[in-house]
């Protein structure tokens, strides 16, 4: 019974940081600028033909990546019909690159190779059992062992990957890119013949099952299965450039403190009700409620900081640095190790947020988009400020 109590409390609290039990937070969302800008600034692309056994699945697959890469609800790129590299001796130069860019009046051009190799281990053999009669639904009469023969595949591919500046004629991204993957294949050696005649007893013989690969599957069967793993993984790689070419959204989370420190009903109350509704989602009215509390418990800390992350979940990030620095203040040196870390994580997550914002900002500018000004807020030194005292240096 003590075990049966013990394993249920176990996979209770499981369930608790999987689920409603995790730590609290108001999640948003967070445009970050692309980590190549010179890439990024090249919106209209055309995608050459890559070389190598795969080369068609890449380029299928970095045409239709690019395609869908939207920013703000907006595509990033415009991108041209399919070209066909034609094989020649120059496919896979700059200059050529720069003359198909300039025939398809595009701004860049993507061209580059793929390698793939794929290898299978000798084989190996393994005993198991199943049921060849049955007396009824789950009742098995007679079981055989017997023995299969497996081997493993295993697959890696390698991706080169440019992006030629068709106006300049240099290169502004050069990305290597690689992954590998494996597979373990199983077929039975032997099998049992079940059939008998009226009166006799079920007589259970082995044939030996030859396939002249020497194994279950025939040398072409291994290729397929090879290929196809090699095309799997040259057709995800794409997906690995979408950050580096172009800004993007990421879900970010501020995370709430759940107790107040000061021992008073309603504000406990308050907070539970509060922190419910974050953690079904509800991040407004979470907010709505911690601004309804402030009046009557303007000195609580955890509730000035809990309304820091309503700040900084809407953006406001001069408004954010207040309220943290102010919780941090009315914690006073009695704080809690579990609330200075947290606190020490949200100045360093807000002067993340600002040097995206300004990065971010001056990128798309020089991408051709219109966007505001980025005014620094006046708490921009507070957050320096604090990112060095939490670094060990001067705070002044």
């Amino acid at each position: 019974m003590q075990k049966l109590l013990t394993k249920i409390a176990g996979i209770f609290l499981g369930f608790c940081v999987l689920s409603n039990c995790a730590s609290p937070g108001l999640e948003y969302t967070v445009s970050e600028p692309a980590f190549n800008t010179e890439a990024a600034k090249l919106r209209e692309v055309a995608v050459m033909e890559f070389d190598g056994f795969h080369g068609h699945a890449f380029t299928a697959s970095l045409d239709g990546m690019l395609r869908h890469a939207v920013f703000e609800g907006y595509p990033w790129f415009t991108v041209a019909s399919a070209y066909s590299s034609g094989r020649n001796n120059h496919a896979g130069s700059v200059g050529h690159a720069v003359r198909v860019g300039e025939s398809l009046n595009v701004t860049g051009v993507w061209f580059g190779d793929v390698d793939s190799y794929s290898s299978a281990s000798p084989p190996y053999y393994e005993t198991r059992t199943k049921c060849v009669e049955w007396d009824g639904p789950f009742d098995c009469e007679r079981r055989v062992t017997y023995e299969v023969e497996c081997f493993d595949i295993r697959a890696e591919v390698q991706v080169h990957a440019l992006l030629a500046n068709v106006v300049d004629g240099y290169v502004v991204a050069d990305e290597r890119l690689s992954d590998s993957d494996s597979d373990r294949v199983c077929r039975e050696t032997y099998y049992y013949d079940t059939k008998h005649k009226k009166g006799k007893k079920r007589h259970y013989s082995r044939h030996a099952s030859h396939s002249g690969f020497g194994w279950g599957y025939s040398h072409w069967e291994f290729q397929d299965r090879a290929h196809r793993m090699e095309r799997r993984l040259v057709a995800r790689q794409a997906s690995k450039l979408r950050r580096v070419i172009a800004p993007f959204e990421r879900t970010a989370k501020a995370r709430l403190m759940d107790t107040p420190t000061l021992p008073y009903n309603e504000l406990v109350t308050g907070f539970e009700s509060a922190i419910k509704a974050a953690r079904n989602g509800n991040n407004m009215a979470s907010c709505r409620q911690f601004e309804a509390m402030v009046s009557n418990f303007p000195d609580e800390p955890a509730l000035n900081y809990n309304l820091g992350a309503c700040a900084e979940m809407f953006g406001e990030i001069a408004e954010a640095s207040e309220l943290y620095q102010r919780a941090e203040e009315l914690a006073g040196p009695a704080a809690s190790e579990d609330f200075l870390k947290v606190s020490q994580s949200a100045f360093r997550r807000l002067n993340d947020l600002q040097n995206s914002q300004v990065y971010l900002t001056q990128q798309l500018k020089e991408a051709g988009e219109i966007v505001e000004e980025y005014e620094t807020p006046t708490e921009d030194a507070d957050i320096q400020s604090k990112e060095e005292e939490l670094a060990g240096g001067p705070a002044g």
